[in-house]
């Protein structure tokens, strides 16, 4: 990939110029997905772009978006021109009432909830699919029948159920792009990586401040609250760990109960360490919040007896993003049942009797030690994530993965029950319920 000197992508595979930006820094041009001429609004989500197609025939197509007062997409209209192409340019002619010209090929409509969700979507003025919820998109309703997705833990659709049958399904690489040889029927789905909706007329991913290109892990937008961190690119996705870090609107970390399904979600929001954001996690600290969140969702999830009855237990622990530590107190607050977690530097009086660099307070903030002092033990995630769920945990002689005794136990049927104990969880209701940290 060639930068040449800026963080605005040129090229890559190939020598010449595939790129192009305008003074925003927003893509305007991008010959590798034959995309070209690009408008934004004012909140720099496109308004318009051209696509040239040759892969049946050669045909340039023109893609409207529109978008409601709080930014989110409520219809895309797209256009095919009829007139003659010249082997270098798309037709400069945008006036799509010109119908000579131009003929609309697809209408697509959002109905969207007060929070941005999809609730039903429509083409060509006909129903298209109802998505379906739980904690997220569990699939949706289509032709009047259910569908379900089976998704990864980034939340990337892998294969879509109807009737115990498989309908599509779709393996991707770390970034999002679909591998090749490892699809079954994928274009019978809207919705692809992380859950978003894969564009069919730009290739893009749609997660609704910005487009993604899964095709080389970037954003096409700049994040303008980004630049003050100098080491990150405005346009890199999940500051290049995928594996990790996930771009998701915040919502409440809550737990749901279906039968003897339980689903248990997790949200910590951080932000990246520098000079104006001296709260903010080092790589180091990201690097320990990755481990715990790789143990928290194996060690939490699978089956466990719960008050004499068995349980599939599904656990995710999501790790947040935010622009400053500020917003990231900001947005835990705003979402209910959520957490944060703090750079509590080398020698906070709190974490000097710590679990090696580690601890919870006031019910909600995960503070991490900096440099030698943040040397978390194997089970240190698994222990802090009880406190984040409500237990107290100060015997030094019990081994219950909420104490201190050594070695702890894993979590089992019994953690479970005392985290749906001391949170007054109703056991026998399918509504979502909020989890409260525990406050020393």
């Amino acid at each position: 990939m060639n930068y040449s000197g800026t963080n605005k992508l040129r090229n890559c595979q190939k020598p010449e110029k595939l790129f192009s930006y305008d003074a925003n820094g927003s893509l305007i041009q991008d010959a590798l997905n034959n995309n070209n001429e690009m408008l934004y609004d004012h909140g720099n989500l496109i308004t318009e772009l051209k696509h040239r197609s040759m892969i049946i025939g050669d045909t340039v197509y023109l893609t409207k978006y529109y978008y409601d007062e709080a930014g989110n997409r409520i219809r895309k209209m797209t256009y095919a021109y009829l007139g003659s192409i010249s082997e270098s340019e798309p037709p400069a002619n945008s006036d799509v009432s010109n119908t000579s010209n131009w003929a609309l090929r697809n209408d697509e409509v959002y109905s969207r909830d007060v929070s941005g969700k999809e609730m039903a979507i429509y083409q060509n003025n006909s129903l298209l699919e109802y998505p379906a919820y739980g904690l997220d998109m569990i699939g949706k309703i289509k032709d009047d029948e259910l569908h379900f997705y089976l998704k990864d833990h980034l939340g990337s659709i892998r294969a879509t159920i109807y009737d115990n049958k498989l309908m599509s399904a779709q393996d991707y690489d770390a970034w999002g792009y679909i591998l090749e040889g490892r699809t079954y029927e994928s274009e019978q789905g809207k919705f692809k990586f992380t859950g978003k909706e894969r564009d069919e007329e730009s290739f893009y991913d749609y997660f609704g401040a910005r487009y993604y290109d899964a095709r080389i892990g970037r954003w096409g937008q700049v994040e303008p609250l980004l630049d003050k961190y100098l080491s990150f690119s405005p346009y890199q996705y999940s500051m290049l760990n995928p594996l990790l870090i996930k771009d998701i609107n915040g919502k409440d970390g809550k737990v749901t109960i279906t039968g003897n399904k339980v689903s248990l979600e997790v949200n910590l929001y951080f932000a990246i360490n520098s000079e104006t954001n001296p709260q903010g996690l080092t790589d180091k600290q990201i690097k320990a919040i990755g481990e715990f969140q790789q143990k928290i969702e194996n060690s939490y999830s699978g089956k466990f007896e719960i008050n004499g009855k068995n349980y599939d237990v599904t656990t995710k622990f999501n790790l947040i993003l935010e622009d400053s530590y500020e917003n990231a107190v900001f947005t835990r607050f705003e979402n209910e049942g959520s957490n944060i977690i703090e750079n509590a530097g080398a020698d906070n009086e709190l974490l000097r009797e710590a679990d090696f660099g580690v601890a919870v307070t006031s019910g909600y903030d995960l503070i991490l030690a900096s440099g030698s002092a943040l040397n978390p033990d194997s089970d240190t995630g698994e222990h802090e994530l009880t406190h984040l769920l409500g237990l107290k945990g100060d015997d030094l002689n019990d081994s219950s993965i909420e104490n201190y005794g050594r070695p702890r136990q894993k979590p089992n049927g019994e953690t479970f029950k005392k985290i749906f104990d001391i949170n007054n969880v109703n056991i026998k209701s399918n509504e979502t319920q909020i989890l409260r940290g525990y406050i020393k």
